[in-house]
């Protein structure tokens, strides 16, 4: 389980820096694929797993909701995560699933981004179901809508989770 818990990490700390802000309208996919053991959909169980990955972290918020609908609630936290001392960044996201354990920074470390509206900043959309985040950019004044989408594509060795991300400018 370490193990496991230990190369979820390094996939995160890719993502994290792999990440941009670039305004579009169009949807950035970003792979990632990690396969854990089978989890019932547990809010404390998954929560538990998220502070195990994220132990020094503020939540800003968190709900629980079934993003692809597999029938499985699926849990959803946008927080604050201290990198240096006076430095943190507050554009994070994480989906702690059946699957697995996906986040990145939607701002890709850029400290000039913060949730728009604080806690009430996570929202959920229908049609597809995706998660909406509001980031407020201090330097342009600027709100984006960053919306995501969860995929889990079955594959031969386990499952490959894909969050879809599309920004629009408000």
């Amino acid at each position: 389980m370490k193990k496991i818990l230990f190369l979820n990490l390094i996939l995160i700390i890719i993502l994290i820096s792999g990440c941009s802000t670039k305004d579009s309208n169009s949807y950035k996919i970003i792979e990632t694929s990690t396969t854990m053991p089978k989890m019932e959909s547990k809010e404390s169980d998954f929560l538990e797993t998220f502070r195990t990955a994220f132990p020094k972290v503020e939540i800003v918020n968190k709900a629980m909701k079934d993003l692809n609908n597999d029938g499985n609630e699926d849990l959803i936290i946008i927080f604050n995560n201290p990198i240096e001392s006076l430095k943190t960044t507050k554009s994070n996201i994480c989906i702690v699933s059946k699957y697995g354990i996906n986040a990145l920074d939607l701002a890709g470390g850029d400290l000039n981004y913060q949730y728009a509206n604080g806690a009430n900043s996570l929202k959920f959309l229908e049609n597809p179901t995706r998660i909406s985040v509001m980031l407020y950019n201090i330097s342009t004044n600027k709100t984006i809508d960053y919306q995501v989408i969860m995929n889990v594509e079955k594959e031969n060795e386990g499952n490959k989770t894909n969050l879809i991300i599309k920004t629009i400018d408000q």
